[in-house]
This record gives structure tokens, C-alpha cells and sequence, in this order.
């Protein structure tokens, strides 16, 4: 059997957890509009997705964060397809503050939120919620590497996922189901 293309730290334990990351893909993307600079070359797509037993469950404040590990590079990027989803970078003089940016300007370091959402609909197992991401400074025989982290609440608790750290991903991979994949094994 192959190395997983995503590893989890050790010390994780997504048994028992609601959300998730899943259903990754990494796409060749053509920009069309010249406001978009750097272009988007590429599309990363990523499911934020909830556990089976939470089909129909709204989840509140949730948020995806995403930071590229790998090439130095690259760049998160705003693309003319994208959706009004929240684009959130760190603040400048302090890091752990997230700034909302009406333009979505280019960073390594990424936060998109969502006031609420259901995060799996009923009787579709693997259909979360889908964000697009473009990215420049990627050249189509590099290694995309990246680590993708989603939480949120749902009435009493705060959920939180596994760090994923993607090592291998390239234009036209797709990894698909949840990750770590606790629900399900074979194909899907």
C-alpha cells in the first residue's frame, strides 16, 4: 500500500470528533480577469465536512485555516469565480490577530469563516461544504504542500479537526473521504 499523500500528529485522536477536512483537489486554473494579480494558476478545492451522525446539524462560526508549507512560492490568491467567502489574512504587527479583507490579497497563511452552515446534508455522506482557493507561484510539476485545520461550534460544544499536513499533492490529485478516514475504508 502506498504512504498517505496527508499525515496527522500522533497526538491526535479524531475519534469522537464532529468536523473534519476532507475531499482535497488541485486543479489547473486559467485567470481571465487582468484585476487578478498575481493570477490564480491553480484551484485548490477542500471540503470542510461533518462526521455521519451530524447530517442536517448547523454549525456556527466555523473556520478553515490554511497555511503553505511549501513552494516558497506560492501564494493563496483571490480568483473570479470565488464566492463571497471571508478572506482573512494575520494581521501585520500581530500574528495571531485575523484581519478580514474585502479584496482577497495574496498570503501564505489563510483564514475563510462561515457564520453558520450544515456541514454534511442528509443522505450524502461525502458532500460538506466546498472552498475554493486560487493559487499563483505554483509551476504544474511542483509539490503542493500545505496544513488545513477546521473548527466551529454546534450547541453546547466547540469542534475541532486533526492538523492535516498535505506532503503530496500535484495538479490532478484528488484525495478524497475524511481525513483521517474514520468512518469508511476501501474505495470510494
Amino acid at each position: 500500500m502506498p504512504p498517505l499523500p496527508y499525515s496527522i500528529p500522533k497526538s491526535c485522536d479524531p475519534t469522537g470528533e464532529k468536523i473534519f477536512i476532507a475531499n482535497i483537489r488541485l486543479r489547473k486554473y486559467e485567470e481571465r480577469d487582468p484585476v487578478f494579480s498575481p493570477p490564480a494558476t491553480m484551484l485548490l478545492q477542500i471540503d470542510v465536512i461533518a462526521s455521519p451522525d451530524c447530517a442536517g446539524v448547523i454549525f456556527r462560526d466555523v473556520r478553515l485555516l490554511l497555511e503553505i508549507l511549501s513552494p516558497s512560492s506560492a501564494l493563496f490568491v483571490g480568483f473570479s469565480e470565488r464566492k463571497n467567502d471571508s478572506w482573512e489574512v494575520p494581521h501585520s504587527d500581530f500574528p495571531s490577530v485575523w484581519v478580514n479583507k474585502c479584496v482577497a490579497v495574496p498570503t501564505r497563511q489563510l483564514r475563510h469563516r462561515l457564520d453558520q452552515e450544515s456541514l454534511l446534508r442528509p443522505g450524502s455522506p461525502l458532500d460538506g461544504r466546498t472552498f475554493r482557493i486560487g493559487i499563483a507561484g505554483l509551476d504544474t510539476d511542483e509539490n503542493f504542500q500545505f496544513t488545513a485545520f477546521v473548527d466551529g461550534y454546534s450547541t453546547p460544544a466547540t469542534h475541532r479537526s486533526c492538523l492535516v499536513t498535505i506532503e503530496t499533492l500535484r495538479i490532478g490529485d484528488d484525495i478524497l473521504g475524511y481525513i483521517p478516514d474514520v468512518f469508511f475504508s476501501g474505495d470510494l
